[in-house]
């Protein structure tokens, strides 16, 4: 049986983002979804390449990685430094990279500084989960996140984000997108990962993740 890798989004708990989700794909693929290291050590920021070093401790031989959000930056990553472990990439709701406007541009380089403090960090994820800003491509964490946390979690999202240009040839490549995504549009990552030659599959309703028939659409396009 193949192996599948499920990376989640920034929030960095991958059994309770694939809990349905694994259910669904289990007499496919023996699954290994990883939780990434700052959802129990708030003390300190990771980087993407610590992220990746933990899949290689938990896997043999060829993978299928699959991506989530920010999770498929991680993803491409993964595949770009061990291209001969992977025997398929799966984007779900994401990119090999982030495309911001150039305000939003502007506010993450701000951002990476602000989030290196612990206060700074603090005060800012404060005010992102109690804003009501429009038209964000982040997602707000769930009701229990506490803005204390916000220095190792948005901090190592600052440190994952880049606008580095991934190659990714000879690869079996897979994009799942949804129409109505606010994080990750279609009409925005569909031309832009045909480019990179992904088979993409664009599904009008789900949002980000939010349907619920999100995650069996994901997985009847495997």
């Amino acid at each position: 049986m193949k192996t599948i890798v499920l990376l989640p989004g920034y929030d960095g708990d991958g059994q309770r983002t694939f809990a349905k989700f694994k259910g669904l794909i289990k007499n496919k693929y023996k699954v290994v979804e990883i939780d990434y290291p700052y959802l129990t050590d708030h003390s300190r920021q990771f980087s993407a390449e610590e992220i990746i070093n933990m899949v290689n401790d938990k896997t043999e031989g060829k993978i299928t990685v699959l991506g989530f959000s920010m999770g498929g930056f991680l993803a491409a990553k993964y595949a770009k430094m061990f291209p001969e472990k992977i025997e398929k990439i799966i984007l779900v709701s994401s990119s090999t990279r982030p495309i911001l406007d150039k305000k939003l541009e502007k506010v993450l380089i701000i951002a990476k500084t602000l989030l290196s403090n612990k206060v700074t960090a603090y005060l800012l994820t404060k005010l992102f989960m109690t804003s009501n800003i429009k038209d964000f491509p982040l997602p707000k964490p769930g009701k229990n996140f506490k803005p204390e946390n916000g220095y190792a979690v948005f901090g190592s999202l600052a440190k994952i984000i880049s606008n580095e240009k991934i190659i990714l040839n000879n690869l079996d490549k897979l994009a799942i997108l949804f129409a109505d995504d606010r994080s990750f549009p279609a009409k925005i990552y569909e031309p832009i990962l045909k480019k990179q030659n992904f088979k993409t599959i664009v599904f009008k309703t789900g949002g980000h993740a939010e349907g619920d028939d999100y995650w069996e659409k994901v997985a009847k396009s495997l």
